[in-house]
């Protein structure tokens, strides 16, 4: 493991710079931990129903900036407009055996393409700020590639071309409306064709499990080492987001330090997998003045109390 010096770290359970909420919300928590920019999922907002312009301008009025959630290369059977015109234009695919409420879809078509961009159109109408793209590297799994190789005779690398091709078409798109463009990127972050995607834009990034896997056991060394030499070509805003961590084991805490010893880490974001409560955010010290805003409250590595799991709902 790489020896770096001590940085002196603090946890954020208020003001922190980047935060997720996509289930359970309340617009009470909202405006007591006042994250600088939130990511939520338009169709799910407070009392389990799509947010309403309203809502998302009540949200700004505290001081918070809204992202829109949207993935590209699979549907949610939640997200009723583009999971009807996918399988009313016959665009769907398998279900994700994994998450049982997202199923791959033909996210190349550009009638569908078209469909994403007017949803990205609505989704800055009503006053996101921004959109945060998720399921962008469904090439790296192989239930998905396996549809893909049989239905459409393609390849991997054929899969991953009309991924980052549609990503660029949508992201440029919300980009000329004036949105903020940020990518979950998933298996895409060692992809040196990503990375030179990310420095030609300048889009945000959200790595998830650089330090531990989803349930808070720490990845082997090598692959710890891999992660960080990802997050050193991913710009200068990466925002790392990892799963039931806690920050005072010792070696979390020697990992931490080496993920903010990369330049462009922001903030190591920590929450449930369900993303149905806002977690808490560890920043270096240096930095949590900067990133606070009035009423955080940054307060040194503490136990973090331990919340329980729950299950995605469909």
């Amino acid at each position: 493991m790489t020896t770096t010096a001590a940085i002196a770290l603090v946890v954020l359970t208020a003001g922190m710079p980047f935060a997720t909420y996509y289930q359970n919300v309340d617009l009470n928590v909202i405006k007591d931990k006042h994250p600088q920019y939130l990511v939520v999922d338009p169709y799910s907002g407070p009392n389990d129903v799509p947010w309403t312009q309203q809502e998302v301008q009540t949200v700004k009025s505290y001081g918070v900036h809204p992202l829109a959630y949207l993935p590209v290369m699979v549907v949610g059977y939640h997200e009723t407009d583009l999971y009807d015109y996918a399988k009313q234009n016959g665009l769907l695919g398998p279900e994700d055996p994994v998450w049982k409420c997202d199923a791959a879809v033909e996210f190349w078509d550009q009638g569908y393409v078209q469909e994403l961009e007017q949803v990205i159109s609505r989704f800055h109408d009503m006053g996101f700020e921004g959109i945060m793209f998720d399921a962008v590297d469904a090439w790296s799994y192989r239930w998905y590639l396996d549809w893909y190789e049989n239905t459409f005779g393609g390849t991997l690398d054929d899969l991953k071309q009309k991924a980052y091709q549609v990503l660029q078409e949508l992201a440029g798109y919300a980009q000329k409306l004036g949105m903020i463009v940020a990518v979950n990127c998933g298996a895409a972050a060692s992809d040196p064709t990503f990375q030179d995607l990310v420095k030609k834009y300048g889009w945000w990034v959200v790595v998830e499990n650089v330090i531990a896997d989803g349930s808070g056991n720490l990845l082997p060394d090598d692959s710890f080492e891999a992660n960080l030499n990802a997050l050193k070509n991913l710009g200068d805003r990466i925002y790392v987001i990892e799963y039931n961590i806690d920050p005072n084991d010792q070696e979390v805490k020697e990992r931490l330090e080496e993920v903010f010893s990369v330049e462009g880490v922001k903030e190591v974001y920590i929450t449930d997998p369900a993303h149905d409560e806002i977690g808490e955010a560890v920043v270096p010290s240096s930095a949590s003045a900067e990133t606070q805003v009035p009423g955080s409250n940054g307060i040194p590595l503490l136990p973090l109390v331990p919340v329980p799991r729950r299950v995605r709902r469909c």
